[in-house]
């Protein structure tokens, strides 16, 4: 009974797909398929598709009188036509070539891009951007990069003299070439700094074969002896004219800065910025003492003290040569004591003491130094 029940149901189940077949044949159709959308395990790339081999370009070092372009290329790896028109570009280059018709799957077309380096010295990095119909790429950036031969420079493009000693004068040298003009003429020099000296003379071959240079001369300067004490910024500017035919010219400014040492220095781990020796406040029998170092830097540097003047009086104040033999550099140490036994005071503040150290130098006659310190009274201490 078992077995006759199971052959009526396969009976049935072949009689049933038999006449599905039949249906789908009859209408000349198959059964519904989802659409391939993908090949290998990847999407089926579709439309328009840009391709650059190459986004950016060094032109390397380039003469300022010529052409500086390149031509990129663009690659159509789609199934559709792709279109390129002009993007923005940074304020010196410019698309000058587009390809003249929409780029078939599987061609390319050029993008010629060119740059203005008339009044470009050194390094440069241009861009220009097209745009493209390629929604995966809509942008495209090119670069093109190099180095203008300088028409004029300086080397070194600054002066820089620091930690120049009172009343002594400097000189220095720069080079003042062009990579670019064979020849060239330097005319209204001036400088921004009074009694700056300069001379001019033919560079060296040895300096022009480094700098890479046809043509410079060598700038001897040479400062004054009076500078002020302090820092300076100063400037030597000049006209350059080229001799080839057009008479280019450029304006050069040389930077001249520097700082000089004041005649006499005062410094140490209590003492301030403003001269003030600070001692702090002190308890009743403490006491407090502190060593300075005086730098004399003007000739001669040996000296003589005259004199101490101090207030208060009760200060104990000595100076003597750091140690032997330090006073022919003019180096002396100054040791200043508020002994134990000072009665209760405030030099605080406005009301500082002073310390007057007298020499016998003939531009360093004196040293003036503040001093803030307190010594509280023992009442005040035993102030519950």
């Amino acid at each position: 009974m078992v077995r006759l029940w199971i052959i009526v149901v396969f009976a049935c189940f072949a009689v049933a797909l038999g006449s599905l077949s039949l249906g789908w044949s009859k209408s000349g159709s198959r059964p519904p398929q989802e659409e391939n959308t993908a090949v290998g395990g990847h999407d089926v790339q579709t439309g328009p598709r840009a391709l650059v081999d190459q986004e950016y370009h060094s032109l390397g070092v380039v003469d300022p009188s010529q052409p500086c372009e390149h031509t990129f290329f663009i690659r159509n790896a789609g199934d559709a036509p792709l279109e390129i028109t002009k993007g923005g570009t940074s304020c010196r280059c410019t698309v000058s070539v587009l390809p003249a018709q929409d780029i078939p799957p599987g061609r390319r077309g050029p993008v010629k891009i060119a740059s203005n380096v008339l009044q470009v010295d050194g390094d440069f990095v241009h861009t220009a951007t097209v745009l493209t119909n390629d929604p995966r790429k809509p942008t495209i950036t090119l670069t093109i990069a190099g180095a203008v031969k300088r028409r004029i420079g300086a080397s070194p493009a600054a002066i820089v003299l620091s930690n120049l000693r009172p009343g002594d004068s400097a000189s220095v040298e720069s080079t003042i070439y062009s990579q670019a003009w064979p020849n060239f003429i330097i005319e209204n020099v001036k400088s921004s700094l009074e009694g700056l000296q300069w001379e001019l003379r033919p560079a060296p071959a040895d300096s022009l074969q480094q700098l890479k240079a046809k043509s410079g001369y060598q700038c001897r300067m040479t400062l004054p002896g009076n500078l002020p004490f302090g820092p300076f910024r100063e400037r030597l500017t000049m006209t350059v004219r080229s001799e080839q035919s057009g008479a280019e010219t450029r304006v050069l400014e040389l930077p001249v800065s520097g700082s000089v040492l004041g005649r006499r220095t005062v410094y140490g781990q209590k003492i301030n910025s403003q001269g003030v020796v600070g001692l702090g406040p002190l308890r009743a029998g403490e006491g407090a003492e502190t060593q300075l170092t005086m730098n004399i830097r003007d000739e001669p540097r040996c000296v003589r003290v005259l004199r101490v003047e101090k207030e208060p009086g009760f200060l104990v104040v000595a100076v003597a040569p750091y140690r032997p033999g330090t006073d022919k550099a003019g180096i002396y140490r100054v040791d200043v004591r508020v002994p134990p036994d000072a009665p209760a005071c405030n030099y605080m503040g406005t009301r500082a003491g002073k310390l007057k150290i007298v020499l016998d130098h003939p531009t360093v006659p004196e040293i003036d130094l503040k001093l803030e310190f307190a010594v509280l009274s023992q009442q005040i201490l035993n102030t519950p």
